[in-house]
């Protein structure tokens, strides 16, 4: 996919965002950005659009961050499973193994008492 050029108003001031992404989802995030940042200088008349962005990167970074952290605990958790699943698996043959085993003694040991 190339290159998008999506022209918009974000916080008071003009930018070109240039994207890989297609132009809706771009301006999606331009739009939600803009609202954060208008909902903030909404409530704090005295914040300037340049804090406000500042605030509204800095909760966005705070939020990736704990994603991030978050999606790594999982993928760690799932690793966990996963060779715990394997552990499992591998004594479950092993047993599988041990009862054809014994299946086979108690079988010979049939046959033997019956010829007593």
């Amino acid at each position: 996919m190339g290159k998008n050029k999506v022209k918009m108003n974000i916080g008071g001031s003009n930018f070109v965002i240039v994207s890989d992404e297609s132009e809706a989802y771009t301006r999606s995030i331009g739009q939600e950005i803009d609202s954060k940042i208008s909902q903030l200088m909404k409530n704090n008349p005295d914040l300037s659009a340049m804090k406000a962005a500042v605030l509204v990167a800095f909760d966005y970074c705070d939020k990736s961050r704990k994603e991030i952290d978050a999606s790594e605990s999982l993928r760690n958790q799932i690793k966990v499973s996963f060779e715990t699943s394997a552990k499992v698996q591998f004594e479950l043959e092993k047993l599988k193994d041990d009862n054809d085993k014994l299946k086979k003694a108690l079988t010979k040991l049939k046959t033997e008492n019956k010829k007593s």
